[in-house]
Parts: C-alpha cells; structure tokens; sequence
C-alpha cells in the first residue's frame, strides 16, 4: 500500500513501460539478479553476427577468385615476387630477433588463451558484454581462417626458405585476420572503458610489424596479407555493429 504523509497519499510512479517479453539489458541496474551465461547469448543478434562472418568468408573468397583470374595465385605476381626479394634483402641476425617472434603473439594459437582469461575476468567483474563481445570475435576469427585456407588452398611461396610459425595452406594470412579483429576488438574495447586511444596506436604498429613479419619469413605473398586484412577488417566491422546497441 502506498504511504501516506498528513492526510494525503503519495501515489507510486509506474516504471517506464517497455514491450513484451522483453527485459532490460543490464539488469543489475534494474534491481533484478544478473542474466545467466544462456540469457545473454539468448540475447545476442546472431542474425546479424551470422551475416557478418558470411559477408568476411564471400569477401575473402571473391579475391582469392579475383587472384587466381590475374593468375597471380601458384607463382605470385611479378610485384609480389619483387615484394619478396626486397624483404630477404634486409634479412639480419637483429631483425631475426624481433620479426621471428612477433607472428607467435598474433595468431589465433597465442590469442585464444589470452582472450578466454580477458572474457572470464570481464565476466567475473559484471561486465558481460565486452565479455561476450571479444570471444564471439575470437571465434569467428579462429574459423574464418581455416574455412577460407581449406576452401580455396593456395601454395605457400616457394622463392625462399620458409621461416617462423605457420600452418596450413597460404590464403589469407590468419595473422592478418587475429590482428585487425581481435586485437582491433581489444583497442576499442579499452578506448569504450575510457582508457583513452593509445590502444589503437598500438595495435596499429603491430599490424605494420605482423604484417612485415610474413613477407619478411617468406611464408606469404602480399595479397595473402591483404586477403587476411580484408575478411579481418569486415569481421571486426560487422560484430562491432553486432555488439554496438549492448554496450552500456
């Protein structure tokens, strides 16, 4: 029963109505218990994150098509060739120490660790959709890789030895893909928590580094990186849309 002051009674004001079946999205706030793991995936666009991972798979695939039209796919084109050449040219015991361990921190195979310890702890801190928005990220990269190597195997380049971690056929660069989207999901995730832009530059210098690395390795043409940096940059674009109106 509502109070009462002095001979006149206070009348209770309505909570803001929302539709059907529908229930606020940080539910904390809304005084009631936080949603379980299976409540937030139920609230996810899948759709839409379906759609995205579709569109970053076509993508890639249409330029693979697109190379092996130029004829550029077994052999590389002439400017790929000479892409390679130039790189084993500052080839150096200095430059080894850096650009041998740098593809170790961006793939999928050091990432995916490092991304399931980020989502418990953001999870376990009442954050669940960072949370749930960098390993949805993480695993769409993991299986766009593969899906596209398997489905359209290009051979790896033959000009040089081939050096430091890699796997599978050529196309596209996994490293390419892991950098610009999670990584890419990583920088924006500290800029929303309002830790500034600095992650962006960085992220920003490892893609250049990474992406240096497997020319400098000779274990991918160029337009395996570009291949890598186009479905990664569709796929962090599409789950950033995806994950855009849960973010509080």
């Amino acid at each position: 029963m509502p109070p009462t002051y002095e001979g006149y009674t206070r009348r209770a004001t309505p909570s803001p109505a929302r539709p059907p079946g529908t229930r606020p999205l940080n539910a904390s706030a809304a005084g009631a218990a936080p949603a379980s793991l299976r409540e937030w995936l139920a609230r996810l666009p899948w759709p839409l994150l379906g759609a995205g991972w579709g569109l970053a798979f076509a993508s890639g695939a249409l330029l693979a098509l697109a190379i092996q039209a130029l004829g550029w796919w077994s052999d590389g084109a002439a400017w790929e060739r000479a892409a390679l050449v130039a790189a084993q040219r500052t080839v150096s015991p200095t430059l080894d120490l850096v650009l041998l361990y740098v593809p170790l921190i961006g793939t999928n195979y050091s990432l995916a660790p490092l991304v399931a310890v980020a989502v418990i702890w953001l999870w376990r801190r009442g954050r669940p959709v960072p949370a749930l928005h960098l390993g949805v990220v993480q695993l769409g990269s993991w299986t766009l890789n593969p899906a596209i190597k398997f489905a359209i195997p290009r051979p790896r380049p033959d000009l040089f030895e081939l050096r430091g971690q890699f796997a599978f056929p050529a196309y596209p660069s996994g490293h390419s893909i892991a950098v610009v989207a999670v990584l890419g999901t990583a920088a924006y995730l500290v800029h929303k928590s309002g830790h500034g832009t600095w992650a962006y530059w960085v992220v920003g210098g490892f893609y250049l580094l990474n992406s240096y690395s497997r020319i400098y390795l000779a274990v991918h043409w160029p337009t395996d990186v570009v291949g890598g940096t186009l479905v990664g940059a569709i796929w962090l674009a599409a789950t950033l849309r995806a994950f855009h109106g849960l973010h509080r």
